[in-house]
């Protein structure tokens, strides 16, 4: 059984149309080297959900761009992945995505390991505070699909 969400999104702003979504490597996508190739088309990645929320430290508001303040955040990692520790807390954690609210009731109900296949493109953040800062890495979520064994 497959629960799929849908949300239209126009990444394109004027641009030529993108192609159909294609699977691509989870770490690939959320990595801050490869990132950018993933910004404007969207992209089909699979992984194992981690946690509703943002990590404890971690500043959406500051940390994140603004237009993400009514959406919904969670985590995933990669398949058979175990997160990695927060710098400031030594929290384990995923990597973070995001969905509108009205569509978040799919990954809600989710319980650490369920596998989902997402859709969607990344968003690079840079921190206004500081020049050097490492970026974060959001995947905003166009797609849900619950992935069944």
């Amino acid at each position: 059984m497959a629960v799929v969400l849908t949300v239209s999104v126009n990444a394109q702003r004027g641009r030529t149309p993108c192609p159909d979504p294609v699977e691509a490597n989870y770490n690939r996508v959320m990595s801050e080297t490869f990132a950018r190739e993933f910004t404007d088309c969207p992209v089909i990645i699979v992984g194992e959900f981690f946690a509703n929320g943002v990590p404890r430290g971690f500043n959406s508001s500051a940390n994140s761009p603004r237009r993400f303040r009514n959406k919904h955040f969670f985590q995933l990692v990669s398949v058979g992945g175990s997160g990695s520790a927060m710098p400031l807390t030594g929290e384990i954690a995923g990597d973070l995505f995001v969905i509108d609210r009205e569509q978040a009731e799919t990954v809600l109900n989710l319980n650490r390991g369920d596998r989902v296949r997402l859709t969607g493109v990344t968003v690079i953040h840079r921190p206004a505070l500081g020049a050097g800062m490492v970026a974060n890495i959001f995947f905003v979520v166009q797609e849900v699909e619950v992935l069944t064994e």
